[in-house]
């Protein structure tokens, strides 16, 4: 495209925002990377990616507006196809590609995570040990990461999972389990991965 220059690409839940500055016609490209509101003569074009198809397009004068745009797309169709599909669980057949293609968007304490389930054969671990092998600071940092993990899982299944019985986070009882320290040991509360997403691992770290 003639003027314009890309000024970046990010991830939206299962997909990919591509955001470029073009010059209106009779005026240069910006060097300002942001698009700015006061320079009229330049304007933000959203796009939409999923799959390495584009599904969307949109003109702002600025790249936040483009972006909300943008995002509000994903949402509304993360959120319609989710509806239409069944509400049956994922199994190990769903799991291990969605984990697999959701790979790029996993950070290296995430990812971090994962190997200390996948070295220990999915054996409870503390908080303490999953605090060390992803670098958290804190346990609210370490459940946070597990509900990222199940939201980008979700949105790449087009799948909601529905509240369990027993009042949990859905998210969090897709994939992990929470194991109690016996009365007699002074161990802390231990986690580890539903057998599913366990099992999913095994194409992960082998891709």
């Amino acid at each position: 495209m003639e003027n314009s220059k890309i000024i970046s690409k990010e991830y939206y839940r299962n997909h990919v925002l591509s955001f470029t500055e073009q010059a209106m016609p009779g005026y240069p490209v910006s060097i300002n990377e942001h698009c700015p509101e006061h320079a009229p003569e330049s304007m933000c074009i959203g796009e939409v990616f999923h799959d390495n198809e584009r599904i969307a397009y949109c003109e702002s004068t600025d790249k936040d507006s483009a972006r909300q745009y943008c995002r509000q797309i994903v949402d509304t169709q993360i959120a319609h196809t989710s509806a239409v599909k069944p509400a049956m669980q994922p199994g190990i057949t769903d799991l291990a590609p969605a984990l697999t293609a959701i790979r790029e968007q996993l950070d290296s304490r995430l990812h971090g995570i994962l190997l200390a389930h996948w070295h220990n054969d999915n054996k409870a671990l503390s908080i303490n040990a999953l605090k060390q092998a992803g670098m958290y600071e804190s346990t609210t940092a370490v459940y946070l990461a597990y509900a990222e993990l199940a939201r980008l899982l979700c949105d790449a299944l087009n799948y909601i999972p529905m509240p369990p019985r027993n009042g949990q986070d859905p998210y969090l009882s897709l994939i992990i389990e929470t194991v109690e320290p016996e009365l007699h040991t002074s161990d802390s509360l231990a986690l580890r991965l539903k057998p599913a997403i366990y099992q999913a691992l095994e194409s992960f770290f082998s891709a």
